[in-house]
């Protein structure tokens, strides 16, 4: 199943393309950088723009980076903040490297500056 085509802007200005699916789906096990979304309420505008809105849609909630992402995020030790934030969809890049899947990582966050991402519990 191929997922919608997004954008993530990094803190570099690098646009990193992610495929972005509903919460739930199931990935094979290669590595990536997966970003948590919450789709925003359409009736709703902010009157500011935030820095981890992607496009009218969505927020980035999370970003995080795996070895394996059929294990990540649905087992991810914050699942409950997932829940608690109303995670609706996964984006993914896929990235066989671990020290670009950090650095891509670190680039989305410093950008971003997602709300779980601030209180460094990984």
């Amino acid at each position: 199943m191929a997922g919608l085509p997004i954008q993530l802007l990094g803190r570099s200005g690098h646009n990193y393309p992610f495929q972005l699916y509903p919460w739930g789906q199931a990935f094979r096990g290669i590595g990536g950088i997966y970003a948590v979304m919450r789709e925003k309420n359409p009736f709703v505008q902010a009157v500011y723009p935030l820095s981890n809105d992607v496009g009218p849609g969505y927020s980035v909630q999370y970003l995080g980076q795996t070895g394996d992402l059929s294990q990540r995020p649905e087992h991810h030790h914050r699942q409950d903040d997932f829940q608690r934030v109303g995670a609706t969809h996964i984006a993914v890049m896929t990235e066989s490297s671990k020290l670009k899947r950090l650095a891509i990582e670190s680039d989305l966050v410093s950008g971003m500056q997602p709300p779980l991402n601030e209180t460094n519990h990984g």
